[in-house]
């Protein structure tokens, strides 16, 4: 026998009526704005270690390799924290009222 898995429940979700992945990516950066600055900061640092390794330039090139990992870090560990966060939300009075009848 098929277990049959109860979805009404994300039926009126917010995330579940959005069209496409740009809105829900663009609600995702909205929401977590320090995820976004990360994604952002790491992207430029990376193109800046690109060009300076185009010029020739290993010293500052290996710097901005170093700047790269520390934003991805700093990305990562937004991140984390606001899975926890919005995990360890606490159950408002409705959520552990009794459905009514």
């Amino acid at each position: 026998m098929v277990a049959t898995t109860d979805l009404s429940k994300y039926n009126n979700a917010e995330d579940a009526q959005l069209d496409n992945r740009f809105s829900r990516f663009k609600k995702i950066m909205i929401d977590n704005p320090l995820v976004g600055a990360g994604i952002v900061f790491t992207g430029i640092v990376l193109f800046n270690g690109a060009r300076h390794m185009r010029n020739g330039n290993a010293r500052t090139m290996q710097q901005m390799m170093r700047w790269r990992i520390y934003g991805q870090g700093a990305s990562l560990g937004a991140l984390a924290y606001l899975s926890f966060k919005i995990q360890q939300k606490p159950k408002t009075v409705a959520e552990h009222a009794p459905p009514s009848a």
